[in-house]
């Protein structure tokens, strides 16, 4: 019987260093299903999602954490089910640009999550603006369903944004609503 593994690895970026560490998630016969890899400053972050029948898992589970002290990796396990996806009526993109400031995105998550939205993804970064005050530029991918309506989320998420003094764009389905 198919089983599934989450990884996720941490380590300083070096040319081959995911090469390694998938090369041997491959020796233990499994398979990625799904990976996600981000540069932060020097250093990469690698999640997949795995999948192999018991006997591989059992190899990676008990040969990772060798593997990962070679590699000067650090790395979490976590057995899982393979994810079904839910059926999400609407996508909705929010991109954000606001003077950078600590609680910021605390902010965004808390209005998203107090909306019954369904954070799907999150990318954010800091820019330098003319002035070399700093911007940061948040993008939330956000999955809802048809008792959202769409029209109040957008007039609560304007409020949100004009007291926050941040431009923003709400996009649903890949149609911009407003800017």
């Amino acid at each position: 019987m198919t089983q599934n593994l989450v990884i996720t690895a941490l380590g300083s970026n070096s040319p081959g260093i995911v090469h390694k560490l998938i090369g041997h998630v491959s020796n233990c016969g499994c398979n990625i299903v799904d990976s996600r890899l981000a540069i932060f400053g020097n250093e990469f972050t690698l999640i997949m999602l795995l999948s192999g029948e018991w006997n591989a898992i059992i190899q990676l589970e008990s040969s990772l954490p060798i593997k990962s002290q070679e590699l000067d990796l650090i790395t979490m396990m976590k057995r899982t089910e393979r994810h079904e996806p839910i059926s999400y009526d609407h996508t909705i993109e929010v991109e954000v640009t606001i003077p950078d400031a600590t609680g910021i995105i605390e902010k965004f998550t808390l209005f998203f999550t107090n909306n019954n939205l369904n954070l799907a993804g999150l990318r954010s970064e800091i820019l330098t603006a003319a002035d070399n005050s700093d911007i940061l530029k948040a993008h939330f991918t956000l999955n809802t369903t048809s008792d959202c309506d769409l029209a109040v989320l957008k007039s609560e998420l304007s409020g949100l944004c004009t007291i926050l003094n941040a431009e923003y764009h709400f996009t649903v389905d890949n149609k911009v609503i407003t800017a």
